[in-house]
């Protein structure tokens, strides 16, 4: 809805991108591609496109959150996140979870959601690839400083 009460503004991302921000009423506005089309999105074909690891590369946008693809392989910094909730699923491989006072084994299929506020260290003794939903603009460290830090997320 384009209407008068409604402030969309649409920005121009390189030579081939649209996209539009809608306010809503959550917390961060609502990004999405223009024209609007619906397109399946294979994370097979994305995943093979990231050489790196511990660098995610957001594939989609919806209500606020950005799905992110990773591959990921040693050890990752103990950090948390005071605002954001984040989710891992993990597509292929094995990741740890690792908690001040735990640690979860997840394998392909497998999700955890780590809350707010709450320190964790992933770490995978091989390569892994993994899935995140999180809020448009974490930041994957949480504010840690560290050369695994990425301070510009690459849209693929």
């Amino acid at each position: 809805d384009r209407s008068s009460s409604t402030k969309i503004k649409d920005l121009k991302i390189g030579e081939n991108h649209t996209i539009s921000i809608i306010p809503t009423k959550y917390q961060f506005p609502r990004v999405r591609n223009l024209p609007n089309k619906v397109n399946k999105i294979d994370l097979n074909q994305k995943i093979a496109l990231i050489e790196d690891r511990w660098n995610p590369h957001i594939v989609a946008s919806l209500n606020g959150q950005d799905v992110k693809v990773a591959k990921v392989e040693g050890e990752f910094v103990w950090h948390a996140h005071d605002r954001e909730d984040e989710l891992f699923f993990v597509i292929k491989g094995c990741l740890e979870m690792q908690f001040r006072d735990k640690i979860e084994v997840l394998k392909p299929g497998q999700i955890i959601v780590v809350p707010c506020g709450v320190e964790h260290r992933p770490v995978a003794t091989e390569e892994t690839w993994i899935m995140l939903l999180e809020p448009h603009g974490t930041d994957h460290t949480g504010g840690v400083k560290t050369p695994l830090r990425q301070d510009q997320i690459k849209r693929i």
